[in-house]
């Protein structure tokens, strides 16, 4: 079993009621839909459906680890001003480049733990105190002796003892350390919406001057940011649990995570374009992870009833991949040379790579990554923008049936975009199928007078029109041929 999975049992919530609001955001005036199970958007193109689910993805995911990317974007930055103070008038193809970079890690590693170890707090005269006292341990793998000369290594560190000299950086680095959680998070706020929206935010047709985007549990906000058309985004509301939000809109993000070339991680908010962008980091993310960052230490769990949750989770894992491999059993797989091949029991003399299977099956083997690797946990949030688009009907019912399993055993929240009356149906169908109705809810955009849009939650004859004006273009299609209409 994979250690990822643990956490499918492990971080377990009580599926509680959830909402999300969304005002003045995209063509959007006022949204407000429940995540309780399957959420299911329908409507016309260029209605909001879209953008309902970025703005759940960039909520949750401006958050993510939040402590972490704090540290690491603050440590980034104290490197890379060192290694800039340091390197100063020296080429970089001398060698005293080379040791002048591997001091600033150094230093920023020495700055970092005396900051942790004083609960993330160090005054400017800490800071001074530390560039005072340091020295260069030529001990350290970093540092071989018998590379770098007596002479810059004495150099190197009167420079970092220098008070002049280092008065600035100085002061520059106890600022850094100095920055709020809140600094932090608006900023995250600030890029990721940004991102997913190219910039375009706000509501276009109304000239709104504020988006406000919140997530409510029990009707108390555990999640809520407010984004302006100019200036800085400010986070409500912090979000201060362990949510994940995965978005799978392109399949080809197989290729960009798993594939041959695939581009590695990057920084959050920084050198990051397009919602595309965003949607591969938070994938590269789930690829990258380790057992350790997602297991806090502090969580004690009673190791017994942990192993039973595990086996009855894993049924449940198997129950849903069942459903998946009636259609495509293809999973993704290290091939030889690092490449990344498919298994899919095809009578191929060679494994197919990667980067030539189709859309469909790249789209069928990621949602299977999601939940056989246990990247997903209970309570957390799956967003599908069209999902049936590239997959043969066949492969659209089983992957509908898929969706409604592993929101029904595994408690994962799923918000679905769609335009298919067939997708729509083998959703409504299953979840009655399954019993989870009262857990499956449907909502369809609505185009006011101002062009605005909203959504209203559909009853069961509401579902059943929605299906009629999706399939009305086939009975037309019918109609026409009947009565021998051409061109």
């Amino acid at each position: 079993m994979p250690l990822d999975l643990i956490m499918l049992v492990t971080m377990k919530m009580e599926l509680i009621r959830m909402r999300l609001i969304v005002d003045q955001v995209g063509r959007i005036n006022h949204a407000s839909v429940a995540l309780d199970g399957i959420t299911v958007l329908v409507g016309a193109n260029n209605t909001g459906k879209s953008s309902l689910g970025k703005s759940l993805f960039a909520l949750i995911d401006s958050f993510r680890d939040f402590p972490a990317e704090k540290h690491r974007q603050m440590h980034r930055s104290i490197r890379n001003r060192l290694r800039l103070f340091l390197t100063a008038d020296v080429s970089y193809r001398d060698n005293l480049y080379r040791l002048s970079s591997r001091v600033a890690d150094d230093l920023t590693d020495v700055l970092f733990t005396i900051y942790h170890d004083n609960n993330d707090n160090l005054s400017l005269e800490q800071v001074s105190e530390v560039f005072s006292r340091y020295q260069i341990d030529t001990n350290q793998p970093r540092f071989p002796r018998e590379k770098w000369s007596e002479e810059d290594l004495s150099n190197l560190t009167r420079k970092i003892h220098d008070i002049q000299q280092t008065a600035e950086i100085r002061e520059r680095i106890a600022r850094l350390l100095a920055l709020k959680d809140d600094d932090f998070a608006s900023e995250f706020i600030s890029s990721t919406f940004r991102g997913m929206f190219d910039g375009q935010v706000t509501n276009l047709i109304t000239g709104a001057e504020n988006a406000h985007v919140k997530l409510l549990n029990h009707d108390r906000s555990i999640a809520e940011a407010i984004i302006p058309r100019n200036g800085q985004a400010k986070a409500v509301v912090r979000l201060d649990r362990q949510l994940r939000a995965i978005i799978l809109d392109d399949p080809r993000i197989a290729d960009d995570v798993f594939g041959r070339g695939a581009m590695g991680s990057g920084i959050r908010g920084r050198n990051v374009f397009g919602s595309y962008e965003y949607e591969r980091l938070s994938w590269q993310h789930l690829a990258d992870e380790h057992m350790k960052d997602s297991f806090p230490e502090e969580q004690e769990v009673d190791s017994d009833s942990t192993v039973a949750d595990m086996i009855l989770t894993q049924q449940d894992v198997d129950v849903a991949l069942q459903r998946l491999n009636q259609a495509y059993p293809g999973k993704i797989i290290r091939g030889e040379m690092n490449s990344t091949v498919l298994s899919d029991n095809a009578p191929v003399k060679d494994p197919v790579h990667l980067a030539n299977a189709s859309m469909g099956s790249k789209a069928m083997m990621l949602i299977r990554y999601l939940f056989e690797e246990g990247k997903l946990h209970e309570g957390d949030f799956l967003i599908l923008d069209e999902p049936e688009i590239h997959l043969h009907p066949h492969w659209q019912i089983s992957y509908a049936r898929f969706i409604v399993t592993v929101a029904q055993r595994l408690g994962v929240r799923i918000l679905i975009a769609t335009h298919s009356p067939y997708f729509l149906q083998a959703l409504v169908d299953y979840s009655r199928l399954h019993e989870f109705t009262k857990q499956t809810v449907v909502y369809s955009s609505v185009m006011q007078q101002d062009e605005t849009i909203s959504f209203k939650q559909e009853d069961e004859s509401g579902i059943a029109r929605i299906f009629m004006d999706m399939a009305a273009p086939f009975i037309q299609i019918e109609q026409d041929i009947a009565n021998g209409l051409v061109g």
